[in-house]
């Protein structure tokens, strides 16, 4: 079975489909087929299945650009997501700083 997103990559979606007035799918139907990590952020591309909820009108990038800091300390990250057929195809994390956080999670978002 695929891995499903995290709670952070789960807690970037929720934030957008607020923003939008969309019902997040749960994390239980968001897999992921590939997930690369670096010292300064991921990219976790996310399997479009038949199940998910459409959660976008189309394709591209989209324009809400969350921002969020760890609870433990001041380092920032911001967020990038990406749309294919009104699916999310992808969650781009990148750390505002030296790198990204360690833990990660959980974090506040500031906007």
């Amino acid at each position: 079975m695929p891995n499903i997103v995290t709670d952070l990559e789960h807690s970037v979606l929720e934030r957008y489909c607020s923003s939008v007035g969309i019902v997040c799918p749960p994390k239980s139907l968001l897999f992921v087929s590939d997930r690369d990590r670096n010292p300064v952020g991921f990219m976790t591309e996310i399997l479009e299945t038949t199940d998910a909820l459409k959660i976008s009108g189309g394709a591209g990038i989209s324009e809400f650009a969350p921002y969020a800091r760890t609870l433990h300390g001041d380092e920032g990250m911001g967020f990038v997501l990406y749309f294919r057929n009104g699916h999310i195809q992808a969650i781009e994390g990148y750390a505002e700083g030296n790198g990204w956080p360690v833990p990660e999670w959980p974090v506040v978002f500031v906007r």
